[in-house]
């Protein structure tokens, strides 16, 4: 163990534990709501649409109407619970460095952002979609220019269709349901994930 990695302490206290578990009571009840407004779709195929084609249909009233009202809806809730797991690896990565969640998405948005392109996010989406929405609810659209970074992933996220962000928050929570230092907390915890 090299000495930067002495530095962090493995063991996290039990306000960080009661955090975690209330940032993932929340989550839960975010995606809760994602999936009962998919629910109301009136087909699957509406799913295929991506955050940037909903952005532009809501430009005018009717795309904040029947299928597209639920996509906001998804979408938003999707974001908020990416906001709460972002936070749960926030607490375990900056804190203690023991989320590799956190420590990729850290690589990706670190010194090499020249290099990031939208086939590297794709092959790592599903361990840390979460980081993705929460640039997109995170960040001004303006400001993602930036950081050369934050516009890879923003565009990555933006083309996505609603489906894969659904799936990716999914996949986040499955990883975190088996993470050794999450499981023990959360296992107990009266939600549906």
């Amino acid at each position: 163990m090299d000495s930067k990695s002495k530095q962090f302490k493995k063991t996290l206290t039990d306000n960080e534990k009661r955090e975690i578990s209330q940032l993932w009571f929340v989550a839960s009840h975010y995606f809760d709501l994602a999936k009962k407004e998919k629910y109301k779709l009136t087909s699957e195929d509406c799913l295929k649409k991506t955050p940037c084609e909903l952005g532009d249909d809501c430009r005018s009233q009717s795309g904040f109407e029947g299928d597209n009202r639920c996509l906001v809806m998804i979408h938003a809730h999707l974001a908020s619970c990416a906001l709460r797991l972002n936070t749960i690896d926030e607490i375990l990565g900056d804190r203690h460095n023991i989320s590799a969640r956190w420590s990729l998405y850290k690589c990706l948005e670190g010194p090499q952002q020249g290099q990031l392109t939208s086939k590297k996010l794709a092959s790592k989406s599903g361990k840390i979609m979460h980081c993705f929405l929460r640039h997109g609810v995170g960040h001004a659209e303006d400001r993602v220019k930036e950081n050369p970074a934050w516009k890879t992933m923003n565009d990555y996220h933006s083309k996505l269709p609603i489906k894969e962000i659904y799936d990716g928050i999914r996949s986040v929570i499955n990883d975190m349901k088996n993470d050794k230092y999450v499981a023990p907390i959360i296992k107990n915890l009266p939600c549906s994930l």
